[in-house]
């Protein structure tokens, strides 16, 4: 009787016990949660991109462009206003404008037409092992979210930029040619060196250090092809970057400096600059433009071209007329190009046509004038 007594006041106690925990936590029925941040999405397609800058920049940028458009309709659907936390990458390369690369992922949202700019909300979120893009969907409310970078400051590695300046053309090497190594860099922590190789002649001053001097043996002619290698930084960054190479053409009668097909006026305006820079660093220089017709074009047009190519480089970069010689070259398959470089004075180099005037198109072929009566 006893037993059957305590049993039953130890269930009645377990109940109001089980009861009395119900009873105590609060009750959500009928009451809001608080908005919140939602992650979108998240990809590393785009500039810093593991991928970016091999031929497919195009493809990726039409990715980006997907993917934000998508964005776009859901951020109308739900009312929130767009945040976005970019990355940069471990790796960083050089850039020229000098911003990190999480900034230049952050331009790729200012310029979309699928979001007004003047809405959008960029953070810069530090660094990953990879350049991310992460998009996400803040409501009205909600707390925006926090980065989440994975790569300390320190552990970042700044790749460098890096070039050979030096004479393309020297007709006549009675003296040793110099060459100079250029090094920019985001950062600087590393004081580089230089190891340098050249395929022709003897390095006589300057190894180990960011100019070298380089005798050729009397009479010589060809090409030094010169190679310069950084020292002191990351195993990890491009071999262009810490790699260079230039090519000096010497004692040669005349020097092919561009040949180019029929590309469009601002690739023209670039060679035609590099030449300007050339032809101004040595006065001694000429040029001779060789340009060849088309097979099929209307006639007079390469030598119109040629004429347009000389007038720059005389009315906009200020070279005498007479260091720049028009060549009519003849036909080509398309129209094309060559610019030579030789001592002033020098007559103009050998032509190279590759179709017949017999092949040219007979209806837009230049007809010989009629003779007088």
């Amino acid at each position: 009787m006893m037993s059957s007594l305590r049993l039953h006041i130890m269930k009645t106690a377990s109940f109001l016990v089980l009861t009395f925990l119900v009873l105590s936590v609060p009750s959500t029925r009928g009451q809001s949660s608080e908005p919140q941040a939602r992650k979108f999405d998240e990809f590393t397609d785009g500039i810093g991109g593991p991928e970016y800058g091999h031929g497919n920049w195009e493809d990726q940028q039409r990715e980006v462009n997907r993917r934000l458009a998508l964005y776009a309709k859901e951020l109308a659907r739900t009312g929130a206003r767009p945040y976005a936390i970019t990355y940069s990458p471990r790796i960083v390369p050089w850039e020229i404008y000098d911003r990190s690369i999480a900034e230049m992922r952050s331009g790729a949202l200012w310029l979309t037409p699928h979001v007004d700019w003047r809405n959008i909300n960029v953070v810069n979120g530090g660094f990953r092992e990879i350049a991310a893009t992460e998009l996400w969907i803040v409501p009205p409310g909600a707390q925006p979210p926090c980065p989440t970078p994975t790569v300390k400051p320190a552990d970042v590695s700044y790749c460098p930029f890096f070039r050979i300046v030096g004479a393309a053309y020297v007709p006549v090497p009675a003296t040793p040619i110099t060459l100079k190594a250029e090094v920019e860099v985001n950062r600087d922590k590393v004081k580089p060196g230089f190891d340098w190789t050249v395929s022709s002649g003897e390095i006589v001053s300057g190894q180990g250090t960011d100019s070298i001097s380089v005798r050729l043996p009397p009479g010589s002619e060809g090409e030094l092809v010169a190679r310069a290698t950084l020292k002191g930084f990351s195993l990890q960054c491009p071999t262009d970057s810490t790699t260079a190479i230039s090519r000096t053409a010497f004692g040669v009668r005349h020097h092919l400096f561009r040949e180019s097909g029929n590309i469009n006026m601002e690739q023209e305006t670039a060679e035609l600059d590099y030449l300007a820079i050339t032809l101004q660093s040595d006065l001694s220089l000429q040029a001779h433009l060789v340009f060849y017709g088309g097979r099929s074009d209307t006639a007079g047009k390469a030598l119109a071209r040629a004429g347009r190519a000389k007038d720059y480089l005389t009315m906009r970069r200020g070279l005498d007329a007479d260091r720049i010689m028009i060549v009519d070259g003849g036909y080509r398959h398309e129209l094309s190009s060559e610019y030579w470089l030789s001592l002033r004075g020098t007559a103009g180099p050998p032509t190279r046509p590759t179709v017949d005037e017999a092949f040219v198109n007979p209806v837009i072929r230049p007809k010989p004038p009629k003779p007088r009566n």
